[in-house]
């Protein structure tokens, strides 16, 4: 070895732990479990014709051109609900929504709070987070799930939105999976799925789909799945819903770029509930 390959490898020697500590500097921190109401608008019932929009901003909802997208998406298409991922708020946790919400966070970055938003007309009877137990590698951060109550006549409607655990194997990303399973066990009525479920395998496909079945619960087929953010022709974002939820339209409307997830919207129609 030369002089000067020995002295290269000596500098490379030196500098990587001042890299990594550099790296690990910039890494977000876990924040706390916990939600936050976010009031926007008077309150309104949730009615029982709605549409729902389901988004992976990507971190962006501080930027103009993605706050231009969406303020386009809310009148142009006025959805009811919405589950929204990887949503940034700023210290003062400004509502980005012209809806009632609840935000819960599970990064903490420079700039604020990165997490879940769940909006609707009104603020919903109940709420909570729940983390994933394994986290990220390297920022050892934990994804998380957002579950809000809602009334729809006299039916109570769960609405999940959910990031789940992407670096992992798949049995940290079944333990995600079943501990939602879990949680909506005990719930009788209406339920509605939607998010970001780093399915970018077949294997996490087919656990998907099995915790779904269990749930009794249906994939929304979209009129253009080609559309969908996927990894290797595997999809990453979900909606399912009760056989009660009637789908009467479902797109995905790829004209929209701000974000690498297109937003994915769906109106749902509550059938009559004969008991």
């Amino acid at each position: 070895m030369t002089r000067q390959a020995k002295l290269a490898l000596l500098l490379t020697t030196l500098a990587l732990p001042l890299l990594l500590l550099s790296a690990t500097a910039l890494l977000p921190n876990a924040a706390t479990p916990q939600t936050w109401l976010l009031r926007s608008a008077a309150q309104a019932p949730l009615p029982s014709q709605f549409t729902l929009l389901n988004w992976n901003i990507q971190k962006r909802s501080q930027q103009p051109q993605w706050q231009q997208q969406f303020d386009q998406i809310q009148r142009q298409y006025q959805p009811e609900l919405l589950t929204l991922q990887e949503v940034v708020l700023d210290a003062k946790r400004r509502n980005p929504t012209n809806h009632n919400a609840v935000f819960a966070a599970n990064l903490m970055l420079s700039e604020g709070y990165s997490g879940l938003l769940n909006a609707a007309p009104s603020l919903p009877t109940h709420s909570q987070v729940r983390f994933s137990k394994d986290t990220e590698p390297l920022a050892n951060t934990p994804k998380l799930a957002l579950y809000s109550h809602y009334s729809i006549g006299d039916q109570q409607l769960l609405l999940v939105n959910i990031h789940a655990i992407n670096f992992v194997s798949n049995s940290a990303y079944q333990r995600q999976l079943s501990d939602l399973l879990s949680t909506v066990q005990a719930h009788s009525g209406l339920l509605l799925l939607s998010g970001d479920f780093n399915s970018w395998s077949p294997q996490r496909l087919t656990l998907l789909q099995q915790q779904m079945s269990q749930l009794g619960l249906h994939p929304v087929q979209f009129t253009n799945p080609d559309k969908i953010k996927a990894f290797l022709g595997s999809p990453l974002d979900h909606v399912f819903a009760s056989p009660a939820l009637k789908v009467t339209t479902a797109v995905v409307l790829d004209q929209y770029q701000s974000s690498d997830h297109a937003p994915m919207l769906v109106q749902f129609q509550v059938q009559q509930n004969d008991g």
